[in-house]
This record gives C-alpha cells, structure tokens and sequence, in this order.
C-alpha cells in the first residue's frame, strides 16, 4: 500500500541521516515507487555513504531502460553495477545488461560487454545473436554463432529462431543449409515452431521443395506449419497448390486460420477459380476469422475482381480500423471495371477518414481522370502528389504523364516527364503516346527513337492497342525496320 511504501521510505530516510546502514531487502524497498531519476539519484547518495543498493533494483532499472529505449539511463545503471562489481557473482545482470543494449538499439554496446565477459553462459550467446539479428547484422550473427559452436556450447532455440528469421531476410541460401544442418543435429530438429521458421525459409529462397521436406518431417503440424508451407507456395506463385493445402487441412480436420483462409483466397482468385474461393469464404467462421483484416481484404479483393462490388462494399463496410491497403483494394475494384466517379469519391471519403494515400492511392486516381474535363482534377491530384513527401520515381511519373495526355494537359505531362532522370520504358510509351494523341506526332517519333531497339515491337504493339493510327505513323517513321 502507500502508506506502507510511505512508512519505508521515511525509515531509510531517517537512518541515512543518522549514517546508518540498513540492509540490502530494506533499501530495495525503500527506492521501490520512485522515478528513474529518483532512484538514480538515491543510488548515488547510498554510494557515497557506502552502502549498495540491492541487485533487484538494478535489475529494475534496466528493464525499465530497455522498455523505454534510454540507452543514456541504461548506460548509467551499467556504470553503477561495474562500479560494485555485481556482475562479477550474479550472470543473471550480465544478461540483462546485453538485453538492455538490444532492446536500446546498439549492438555494438553489446558485443563490447559480451566480448569484456570471459565466463558466458547460453543465454548471453542467445542474447547476442539475437541482437544481431534483430538489427539484420547477418555475418555478424554468424559469427557469434560459429564463436558458440567452437566453445562446445548447444544454441538455444531462440536463436535458431533468430538465424533462420536473419537468413530469410538476406535470402542466403548457403547460410541457410548451414544453419539447417545444424538444427538437424540438435534437440529441435522436429520443433514445429522452427520447422515452420526453416519452411517460410525455404520459401523466401524460392526452394519451394525443400519447404515440402520440412513439412513432411514434422510430426507434429501445428497450424503455423501449415501456414508456412501454404504462404511459401504463394511465395513461389504456386496458387493451386497452396488452394489444395487448404483442402487437404479441411480433410485432416485441421481448423484453418486467417493466415491459410486468407491464403487460399488469393490462390483462387490468382488461378483464376472464383468459384472455389467463393466456396472457401463459405467455410468461414462468422464473427471470428471474417473479423481478420487479412481476410477481409482478401475477401474485397475476391468480390472486386468477380464484378460483385456491391459484396466488395459490403465486406468493406463491416471492417473496423481500415488501412491504406484496405481502402486501396476497394478502390482498385471499382477502377477496374471502369468506375472512375466511384474511384475519385472514395479516394475523397478515404481522406476525410484520416487515411493518408500512398503510391498506390495516387496512381488510381490518376487513372480515374479520363477526359478533357478532368483536367483540374487531375492537377489538383498532382499537387497533393507533390506536397506528399513521396517520390516521383518512374512508376508514377508514367501514371501522370497517361493523365495529363488523356486529359490534354501536354505541358503539365512534359513538366512530369521532364522531372524523371532515369525514364524507365513504360515512361517513354506513356510521354509518346500523350504526346501523339495531343496532335505532336513528330515529337512522339523523336522520343521513341531514344527507345532501346529490342524494344520496338513491344512498344508498337502498345500504341497499337490504344491507336493503331500512331502505331502506323511511328513504323512509316522509322528509319530501321528491320529489328
């Protein structure tokens, strides 16, 4: 209680003033309540009276600096268990110091106090890889690792975790044997939980069959497992069989989760089979998995892509705390089959919600602005383009160029055009085909000439899809018909 904590510190208050010496139990409670400066700075008057502060507060506080990410705090408690050398009798500060770096951002603070310790148990070796790891120091992990093995020492399991997770990242597909090959002599070789780390793994380094393997070796198949070899099919653009997974889980009486309802959805849409992913949103569980924001975007996605966007809308409407990608997906339906008021008005809706466009967002509206008369629209997207602080990489620009062309806005397509260093192809097209639509077909020939000769036929066969006239007039045009 308070008066209780009251009482004590009053106690210790006392007896500091009169020089005494309470016990290690007593001043551990006497600090418990206080700020973190409060207690640094009673720490540093029980120093000067010489008297140490109990290794529980120490602990204390540097749990408290890592979860609050102060490594000027965290550091200071560091200097304080040096200075009464506790870390010399008690491993268990040696390790929440390491963790306190991590959880502080600076692994380099933590391998200069690992490498200080001569005596390292397992858990600082953990610790240390998993620093590394966290912040994709993936050769350095590997050594730490590699330093592990030659001091005769078994990995725990959170740091095969740890390396399997580095490893995906860096998709390395020696390093990823290596560190398989040391898990299968080790006690967690038919883990489920790093069975399913080593098949996404396997996934991400486009090794598909080995991550068919290490699901066949688990014994036990937990529902992780089986979305990690469901998501590594998707990975790999195997659709039909990560819909067949999904079959195979309904058989074995295996309770899918959002992961592999959400998986199997966008298998059958990629395939093509709407029907099939029809009957799978069947199987959902009402109020539970349809709640799941991955399953419910991918059910927006189904619905869009089928012509039903009024079930898109629905499904849209029931969501609760809807993202960019949301709102995005729901967008994209209706630009699809040539909605293009819809487009602009709910891109309006989404940011009067309080939902900032991304890349994406931009790129739909400008495909929403089809004709002369959309022209203001059309530069109003533009300038909320330019304030957003996202760059006007080639992908875009070739967006706004279309526009500005389709909406006969040359000068505001040239201004666009002209801002893109590095002009990818689809850019090129776009700038001659605005060009050659807006009456200046010379200069769309001249720009075309820059195009890459293996290039010709395909860029052809794009005008040619939108004007086969401009298509006729670029081939009469060009000097080598040959390629």
């Amino acid at each position: 209680s308070r008066s209780f904590l009251s009482n004590k510190r009053s106690s210790l208050a006392r007896r500091m003033a009169a020089r005494e010496k309470p016990d290690e139990i007593s001043d551990f409670h006497g600090l418990a309540g206080s700020s973190f400066e409060e207690t640094l700075e009673r720490l540093d008057r029980l120093d000067k009276i010489g008297i140490k502060p109990h290794p529980a507060t120490y602990a204390a506080l540097l749990q408290s600096a890592g979860n609050r990410v102060q490594l000027d705090k965290g550091t200071l408690v560091h200097n304080h268990i040096v200075r009464y050398e506790y870390h010399e009798k008690d491993m268990a500060l040696v390790g929440l110091i390491l963790q306190m770096y991590r959880r502080c951002g600076s692994p380099q603070k933590a391998r200069e106090w690992f490498d200080s310790r001569a005596k390292k148990n397992t858990y600082m070796w953990t610790c240390m890889i998993g620093a590394y790891c966290q912040y994709g120091y993936r050769k350095e992990a590997l050594e730490i690792y590699e330093m592990l093995k030659q001091a005769e020492l078994n990995p725990e399991k959170e740091s095969f975790l740890s390396l399997v997770s580095v490893i995906s990242g860096a998709e390395n597909m020696e390093d990823g044997r290596l560190v398989h090959e040391h898990i299968h002599r080790s006690p967690y070789k038919l883990d489920p939980v790093i069975g399913a780390a080593l098949i996404r793994m396997y996934g991400r380094l486009e090794s598909v069959e080995n991550s068919v393997k290490m699901f066949r070796m688990l014994i036990e198949r937990k529902g992780s497992v089986w979305n990690a070899l469901s998501s590594a099919y998707a990975l790999n653009h195997r659709y039909r069989d990560a819909a067949d997974l999904f079959e195979v889980m309904i058989q074995q009486d295996e309770f899918p989760d959002h992961i592999s309802f959400s998986s199997a959805l966008v298998a059958c849409v990629r395939e093509g089979d709407l029907e099939k992913a029809m009957q799978i949103h069947s199987r959902l569980p009402r109020n539970a998995l349809e709640t799941e924001k991955r399953v419910m975007i991918s059910l927006i996605h189904l619905y869009g892509k089928s012509g039903n966007l009024q079930e898109a809308q629905k499904v849209f409407g029931e969501m609760t705390g809807k993202d960019v990608i949301a709102w995005n997906t729901l967008i994209k339906a209706f630009a699809e089959y040539g909605h293009h008021k819809q487009v602009l008005s709910l891109c309006g809706k989404m940011k009067k919600e309080g939902v900032t466009p991304n890349r994406v967002t931009y790129i739909l509206n400008a495909m929403a602005c089809l004709s002369e008369d959309a022209l203001k629209e059309g530069k109003e997207i533009y300038s909320e383009f330019s304030k957003s602080g996202l760059e006007l990489d080639a992908g875009i620009a070739s967006a706004f160029v279309s526009m500005f062309g389709r909406c006969r806005g040359l000068q505001e397509a040239r201004e666009v055009f002209d801002k893109v260093t590095d002009k990818s192809l689809p850019l090129l097209n776009a700038m001659i085909i605005a060009l050659a639509t807006n009456g200046h077909k010379e200069e769309a020939v001249e720009v075309f000439q820059s195009i890459p000769k293996e290039f010709y036929v395909s860029s052809l066969c794009t005008y040619g899809r939108g004007s086969l006239e401009l298509a006729e007039t670029i081939f009469e045009k060009m000097s080598d018909k040959n390629c």
